[in-house]
């Protein structure tokens, strides 16, 4: 499986895993900004507006991370294990 560009991600609800670009902001004790990188995979997912479900968002599941945050690459999840 490859990650494939989030405007391809399946908009009928169902969950996949999603690369989330964050970055998290600060300042050091002398007053210096700094940015930290905190991107990471998550399970995502569409959130469809009731009234026109094409209307929506993509949401990862842990909620917010990072002070920015965009959902851009995906892939589905694998198949389940088998019980054999």
């Amino acid at each position: 499986m490859e990650w494939q560009p989030i405007e391809t991600a399946p908009k009928d609800g169902s969950m996949f895993l999603g690369w989330i670009s964050a970055v998290r902001y600060g300042e050091t004790d002398e007053g210096q900004p700094f940015e930290h990188d905190v991107s990471h995979h998550d399970f995502c997912q569409w959130r469809g507006m009731d009234y026109h479900p094409e209307d929506g968002y993509y949401e990862n599941m842990m909620g917010r991370i990072g002070d920015a945050q965009d959902i851009i690459k995906w892939m589905p999840l694998p198949d389940p294990p088998s019980n054999a």
